[in-house]
């Protein structure tokens, strides 16, 4: 799943992620529900769990070309990975979340873990700006 995310990312780089847009084009079949209330607060809560996910997936690599291109150390880079397994843990309580049925709480997982992800996401770049 990961790495459909990261082909995602490598060929449509940011175009999607802060999109107002849906993902995917068609109501997630497993979001099917004759209350349109709760079709609509699935998907809401689908499309905000991916694209966070997507934002994880993207952070992880830009510390990784970082790294490799010795703009951070290894330990500044293991301080940002761990913080990234964190984020991919609160995701994983939002996925959780939503196979329960509980929307409200898996869209505030995903909006809660997109906004901690977007501040490291500035940290490291002013840390990289800082090193050069």
């Amino acid at each position: 799943m990961k790495y459909l995310i990261l082909a995602i990312i490598l060929v449509f780089p940011g175009c999607a992620l802060f999109s107002k847009d849906k993902l995917a084009a068609k109501p997630l079949v497993s979001c099917a529900n004759v209350n349109k209330t709760i079709e609509a607060s699935c998907n809401a809560a689908v499309d905000a769990i991916e694209k966070a996910n997507i934002l994880a997936a993207s952070i992880n690599t830009a510390i990784d070309d970082k790294f490799n291109a010795k703009l951070l150390t290894k330990s500044q880079a293991q301080v940002y990975r761990d913080r990234t397994k964190q984020a991919d843990k609160a995701l994983d309580e939002g996925t959780k979340a939503l196979k329960d049925a509980n929307f409200s709480v898996a869209l505030n997982q995903a909006n809660v873990t997109k906004a901690l992800l977007q501040a490291l996401d500035k940290e490291i770049a002013a840390q990289v700006a800082k090193g050069q």
